[in-house]
């Protein structure tokens, strides 16, 4: 079901599992990178995700998805049903992974995310704590596969700022001006 407005927030009732298909998909682009000697840095979900839902023709609604983050229990039917299939998709063809991300650019999403840019913004809808708890476990379960974890993070203060989340590999991004 898609997410529906809820006050000023955004709810949805269940993360649906990823249709085989997709599990598929992923797994021969694995392997046709594999063959031509190159390894991914995939990333699982992206910060717009957890940005206010937008309705979009047909019933569907993009974004819209904070509860991942905030609700214990949909979180970790989100990570069992949409993480560990590629995870094991992954393990198979561990040399087409450099590193796996769990999430791109989680500050942008995140209150009081200790980036300096703490100004009020309605994007910003996840606790820091409840961030930081979704990255801890995504990382652990990347890392229990036996690949290399990493999160996407869009300063480099964060790295000082969080505390260590698990990652095996560190990054920021640099948007120079």
């Amino acid at each position: 079901l898609a997410p529906r407005p809820d006050g000023d927030t955004w709810r949805f009732d269940d993360p649906p599992p990823l249709h085989p298909d997709f599990v598929a998909d992923f797994s021969d682009l694995l392997a046709r990178v594999r063959a031509a000697g190159l390894a991914l840095l995939p990333s699982l979900v992206d910060f717009h995700l957890a940005y206010p839902g937008m309705p979009l023709p047909g019933g569907l609604v993009k974004q819209g998805r904070h509860d991942l983050f905030i609700d214990p229990s949909k979180r970790q039917r989100f990570f069992d049903r949409a993480l560990q299939p590629l995870l094991r998709a992954a393990q198979a063809q561990a040399d087409a992974i450099y590193a796996f991300e769990i999430m791109n650019e989680p500050e942008w999403c995140t209150k009081n995310s200790g980036t300096g840019q703490e100004y009020f913004n309605a994007n910003k809808t996840v606790p820091a704590d409840a961030m930081q708890a979704f990255l801890r476990e995504g990382l652990g379960r990347i890392n229990a596969a036996g690949l290399r974890s990493t999160v996407g993070l869009a300063a480099h203060a964060t790295l000082s700022r969080w505390p260590d989340l698990g990652a095996t590999l560190h990054q920021f991004h640099y948007y120079g001006e």
